[in-house]
């Protein structure tokens, strides 16, 4: 199977790039303060993030209007600039020299022209032929579905010669859904391995980094 992978598509924050947790649940107070809620407790804010029910501090019947809330008021413009993980730049000239090809799937809500600007110190984007970002449909923010069938389309590969690389489990369903031929899923961005597991991804790696003894290992 490894063998017949052409291109890899990965996630960007918590997979290539350091995820700021911190910015992230700095909006979270902001928007349950504007919406006239408590304070929230830092630790169950973690505890959710970590347990990919990020939301779930919120009464089920207001969570989508503070989703929607969540997602429009995001200041993308002012997050903070992308570090890329140890091994994400050997990982990527090893899919070059390969022949392979490298693509970002990410939940950003940034035109693709914006994405590249604001990763061009990170010399990332210069190794990927394909870059997705998503629509503005913030309640469904995590779904990758139609980036990934723009994707197959674009690239006329059948979608089991193309991997997945992600950190959040809509990344790995959203890959099995559309019929991709491998899907890993890495501990980086800070989620539990259980919640990873329950995705059934083909793989459970601690980073990118490890992803070359996959393909590359002799």
């Amino acid at each position: 199977m490894l063998k017949e992978i052409e291109l890899i598509l990965f996630d960007l924050d918590g997979t290539l790039v350091e995820f700021h947790h911190d910015f992230l649940f700095d909006q979270a107070h902001l928007i349950t303060e504007q919406l006239g809620h408590g304070p929230i407790d830092p630790q169950e804010l973690e505890q959710h993030f970590s347990e990919f029910s990020f939301f779930d501090f919120i009464p089920e019947n207001q969570r989508e209007l503070f989703i929607h809330q969540f997602w429009s008021n995001f200041d993308w413009n002012n997050f903070p600039r992308a570090k890329v993980l140890p091994g994400a730049m050997e990982l990527l000239h090893q899919i070059n020299a390969s022949n392979r090809k490298s693509g970002i799937v990410t939940s950003r809500a940034v035109p693709v022209e914006q994405l590249a600007r604001e990763l061009e110190h990170t010399g990332l984007i210069e190794h990927m032929t394909y870059v997705r970002t998503r629509s503005q449909d913030h309640l469904h923010w995590s779904d990758k579905r139609d980036s990934l069938a723009s994707i197959i389309e674009e690239s006329g590969l059948e979608p089991s010669r193309i991997a997945m690389v992600g950190d959040i489990p809509p990344d790995i369903s959203s890959a099995r859904v559309m019929g991709l031929g491998l899907t890993v899923g890495v501990l980086s961005g800070g989620l539990k391995r259980s919640v990873l597991e329950h995705a059934k991804p083909d793989h459970i790696l601690d980073s990118v980094a490890q992803i070359s003894e996959l393909f590359f290992s002799k």
